[in-house]
């Protein structure tokens, strides 16, 4: 009683509401943190350790789900990330890449993979288990790592009392004024016109795209040395990132082999692809023992911790531009694949 006769009722009633104001205003500001957080779940098979990574555990329909799966194993081994399709689970799959393997400072090679997934419907939506496939360069055998199910939360962005809309009764049908009556006769006459103008657009149309230039495909060997000035322009030699350099210019010239060769270098050992070299006419001689000196030389500096010089990686790059070059196509080759 004391505070109201001193101030009056009104100010009180004001600093109350004033107060429930700022405590509304801070509930909203608390679920968005919640929703924020994402999840992180690690699993072990032998030398691979797999991470699981959720950028979020509650989103709503109009949100996406970043899922993102990391693999660290020791040098020497290669993985193949799952492909779930259209549909992980019960959510669509917009988008999902791979990224390229890299060398971590603990001498590991750490390959990626990110799916971007999309809810339907609100509700509980689970994350199915993905498996990773990783084996050791030159043997067959190969092993699995899998994730387990992570749960997901899914709200709605409807308002309440949306989410469950009653049904209402349906209203009689109304009747036409007579005036408008005789717009329903002329109704086929307007549909008619209107369907014979679109006619004539279209056909209009088409002549003047009746010319459409042809892509233009960019050769296998303008590729590959548009990827190797940018593998010189990361100076990666400079950086003392010898493994990685040398990586990177393998994967350079087995991909350029299968685009002109036609040859499945990137998946195969370097003994496998040089007992399938030997037996090919596809290359000369020469071409042939220039590529087993420079497949061998990546795979002491990548597998054997061989490390080269500066004039070494110098001329490993100079060599894979050669063989480049060397076997550019003529142009009545060009003109016969094009046939």
């Amino acid at each position: 009683m004391g505070v109201t006769r001193r101030y009056g009722i009104v100010p009180c009633l004001g600093l109350l509401v004033l107060l429930a104001l700022l405590s509304a205003c801070g509930k909203p500001a608390q679920e968005e943190k919640q929703q924020s957080e994402g999840l992180t779940k690690t699993y072990e098979r032998g030398p691979a350790v797999l991470e699981a990574k959720l950028d979020k555990t509650t989103l709503s329909t109009a949100d996406m789900l970043q899922v993102e799966l990391v693999l660290r194993v020791p040098e020497g081994y290669e993985a193949q990330m799952p492909d779930p399709g259209d549909k992980l689970g019960e959510f669509a799959v917009k988008d999902h890449r791979d990224s390229r393997p890299k060398l971590a400072e603990t001498g590991k090679l750490v390959f990626g993979h990110t799916y971007t997934l999309e809810p339907f419907l609100a509700g509980e939506y689970k994350v199915p288990p993905l498996t990773v496939t990783f084996w050791k360069q030159g043997e067959e055998e190969k092993h699995e790592v899998s994730t387990e199910e992570l749960p997901v939360s899914v709200t709605s962005v409807l308002p309440e009392d949306e989410k469950n809309p009653a049904l209402r009764e349906i209203l009689s049908p109304l009747h036409l004024p007579r005036s408008l009556r005789g717009l329903i006769y002329l109704l086929p006459v307007l549909l008619t016109m209107a369907l014979i103008v679109g006619l004539i657009l279209l056909i209009r149309r088409r002549k003047r795209a009746a010319y459409v230039a042809p892509v233009k495909r960019i050769p296998p060997h303008e590729l590959a040395l548009n990827e190797l000035e940018k593998l010189m322009a990361d100076r990666l030699v400079e950086q003392g990132e010898y493994k990685l350099f040398y990586i990177r210019l393998s994967d350079i010239l087995r991909h350029y082999i299968e685009n002109r060769f036609a040859l499945r270098a990137p998946e195969r050992t370097t003994e496998e692809f040089l007992v399938e070299l030997g037996a090919s006419d596809r290359l000369a001689a020469n071409h042939k023992i220039l590529l087993r000196d420079f497949l061998k030389h990546c795979d002491l500096v990548k597998f054997a911790k061989l490390e080269p010089g500066y004039e070494e990686t110098k001329e490993a790059a100079e060599s894979c531009r050669r063989f480049i070059l060397d076997t550019i196509p003529s142009l009545a080759e060009s003109m016969e694949g094009q046939g």
